[in-house]
């Protein structure tokens, strides 16, 4: 081989190098191929961290449900109080700090009432108040990586007041991105499943009244994206079904 075949074919070998690192770093910053950090992966968002115990009382005007364990400064409080045999004109919530932001009515035998607070290092136990004297369960969840105010967005509910074998409720549209959309279900002691996308956090059956509760909650990276409708099986019964929106800072 001469010296003129062996120049050009160092050349053409130098040429292809550069043409390949050139097509690497362009599928980088397109954010695909290798090594990509983009394509618009959830950069991190709300996760939840614990719960409180969740209490009842067979007979009660008042509940007011412990504070879950381990609370940090700027996480997020979710209080619930779920209400037999009345409706939303009799129930009430006190406790300072604490926000109502969801109430519904299940016809006229069941009323639930959301709450929440962002853990400030003065916070206390809420408390739900009601003029009936029947059974009531209540409880607290905490979830940190939420926004610092107004940390819930959008919100979506449906009841069943007769028995059925399918909890669906409708969509939300998410108001900012990384937000967590958070399903909360209570039914006449039957569990629900675990909608597809979603992660169970905790289930089970109140002591009291043999109501059944169950949380499950789904990343969502994008804002203005759908959570997806909530259709999940069920032994036959009647429920209240919540899908809410937490928002990422």
């Amino acid at each position: 081989m001469n010296k003129q075949a062996l120049i050009y074919g160092a050349a053409c070998y130098l040429a292809a190098v550069c043409c390949s690192a050139y097509a690497q770093q362009q599928l980088l910053l397109s954010g695909v191929g290798p090594g990509a950090s983009g394509g618009g992966v959830c950069s991190g968002g709300p996760t939840f961290v614990n719960r409180g115990t969740f209490v009842g009382a067979s007979s009660s005007t008042t509940i007011s449900p412990p504070l879950p364990a381990s609370l940090v400064n700027g996480n997020l409080l979710i209080a619930f109080g779920r209400f037999s045999f009345t409706n939303l004109s009799t129930v009430s919530l006190s406790g300072t700090g604490w926000t109502s932001f969801l109430t519904i009515n299940q016809g006229t035998s069941f009323a639930t009432m959301f709450a929440y607070y962002i853990v400030d290092g003065a916070q206390g136990q809420p408390t739900f108040n009601w003029t009936a004297s029947n059974a009531v369960n209540a409880g607290i969840v905490q979830y940190t990586g939420n926004a610092a105010s107004a940390p819930i967005g959008n919100t979506s509910s449906n009841t069943a007041v007769t028995a059925n074998t399918t909890v669906s409720t409708a969509a939300i549209t998410t108001t900012c991105a990384d937000s967590l959309a958070v399903n909360f279900i209570f039914s006449d002691a039957a569990l629900a499943s675990t909608p597809s996308g979603f992660t169970l956090e905790t289930n089970g059956l109140f002591a009291t009244y043999a109501i059944a509760y169950h949380l499950d909650d789904k990343a969502i990276a994008t804002s203005g994206a759908s959570s997806g409708a909530i259709s999940e099986s069920i032994a036959s019964t009647t429920w209240t079904d919540a899908l809410i929106e937490i928002k990422a800072p």
